[in-house]
């Protein structure tokens, strides 16, 4: 079989029923420099942003400066190199799969069976199923090297598969020139700047406050949750999470970034480093002294949204409102973009609390800045439209400290055992709905 047979054959294994699924698997965590997003089946490049899922077909590439880290929710990292495109071939729960077009990435993989990851180069397809630590350099001329620092990979071309093992280093041509099997190179400032993010979000996470009250789907998650902010006690919600990093005083959840149409629906893009599990899992109240809280879904109800939200319609406006803990999330409700021949038009929006929630009995609705609203024309008529952010880093974050009679929690006390479970209302077909991808 050749390797463009390969590849082919397992993009069909893992794509049967890839177009099903929330885009709940792959984000972008992490951006450094100019890193700019090709939407699958868009021409246009425009500049990335954290939190932003990731899909079938959508390519990130980086300028001369530019690294992102790209996260699985088993907790595997892919990080893209300065002057590199990557193009995401496949993203379901059966497993994902990179194309390097060229320049440099670098893998940790956790090793998860659920989630295996499959790298194509120009010269292999290579199979990372246990953990491992990998990088990959695609050249000029379509030569490869796959360098393993843990573990194994599986390397595949037309002759046959092979391993490559920790210390070893792989050389592939494209030619059908036989592999060479060389030693590690020495270290380099990528390297280095790997081990730095490594030490920073990936050593030891299980030691965290966070990974002590989060049901177990989400503890990959604990280091940004720790990083970001810090947990209290309620007698209502048991252990909740309160963010230390926002961008203004007048802050609320939902108000800064981007609604973004994804397979169907308006899935929202937090502007802050912490915004994909409080964005996405469990329920949102307003505590008298702390604020904002985020209240972590309970064991064993953890469901992905494209935003745990509620909407609210008036005849010019749309709005919502972060869902509280006991309301359920209803796809039925979410606008439906009615135009489609728009791709990534941004706007500034002006937010206003005009439109009328005296029909709605949802708890943070009375909460000062709680509810966000825009014209209907303005999101709907888009798939990509930014809510009080000019452009992507325009808003700057602050560090704020917890009130002085509020005290944190401390690792050790009694374990979080939200009772807050879940519930989602099935969606309505939505005909001739575009879905990305």
């Amino acid at each position: 079989m050749t390797l463009a047979g390969l590849v082919a054959g397992l993009i069909l294994v893992l794509a049967v029923e890839a177009n099903a699924v929330d885009p709940d698997t792959l984000y972008i965590r992490h951006i450094e420099g100019l890193v700019e997003l090709a939407e699958a089946g868009s021409p246009q490049w425009m500049e990335a942003a954290v939190n932003t899922p990731l899909i079938e077909g959508d390519t990130v590439r980086t300028g001369a400066s530019g690294k992102a880290e790209l996260f699985l929710k088993d907790g595997s990292v892919v990080r893209v190199g300065r002057s590199s495109v990557i193009r995401i071939i496949v993203v379901e729960p059966k497993g994902v799969q990179f194309k390097l077009v060229g320049g440099t990435a670098y893998i940790v993989a956790k090793g998860s069976k659920d989630i295996p990851v499959f790298f194509d180069t120009p010269s292999a397809v290579l199979s990372v199923a246990t953990p491992a630590t990998v990088r990959v350099d695609v050249y000029e001329g379509a030569i490869s090297e796959v360098s393993v620092y843990k573990g194994e990979v599986y390397a595949a071309q037309q002759k046959g598969r092979m391993p490559v093992r920790a210390g070893e280093r792989l050389v592939l041509r494209a030619d059908g020139s036989a592999p060479v099997l060389a030693g590690l190179r020495a270290g380099d400032d990528w390297l280095r700047w790997n081990a730095d993010r490594d030490r920073a979000t990936l050593a030891a996470y299980d030691a965290t406050e966070s990974y002590t009250y989060l049901p177990d789907e989400l503890k990959t998650y604990s280091s940004d949750l720790d990083t970001n902010g810090q947990w209290v006690y309620t007698p209502e919600y048991n252990y909740v999470w309160v963010p230390t990093v926002i961008t203004v005083s007048t802050w609320s959840p939902y108000r800064f970034g981007s609604w973004v149409w994804i397979r169907g629906s308006y899935v929202w893009v937090g502007y802050e480093p912490w915004g994909w599990a409080p964005y996405h899992y469990g329920r949102w109240t307003h505590h008298r002294t702390a604020g904002w809280c985020w209240v972590p879904p309970a064991r064993g109800h953890v469901r992905w949204e494209p935003a745990q939200v509620a909407w609210v319609h008036s005849s010019r406006q749309v709005g919502w409102v972060p869902l509280a803990p006991g309301e359920s999330y209803d796809r039925r409700k979410a606008p439906v973009i009615h135009q489609t021949n728009v791709y990534n038009v941004y706007n500034n929006v002006t937010v206003e609390r005009s439109v009328s929630t005296a029909r709605t009995a949802y708890k943070n609705a009375g909460v000062t800045n709680a509810v966000v609203t825009m014209e209907r024309d303005t999101l709907l008529r888009q798939k990509a439209v930014r809510v009080n952010v000019a452009k992507t880093g325009s808003v700057p974050l602050r560090k704020v400290s917890l009130p002085a009679n509020v005290v944190p929690a401390r690792i050790g006390n009694a374990q979080a055992q939200p009772a807050v479970r879940e519930k989602t209302l099935a969606p309505t077909r939505a005909t001739g709905a575009p879905a990305r991808g």
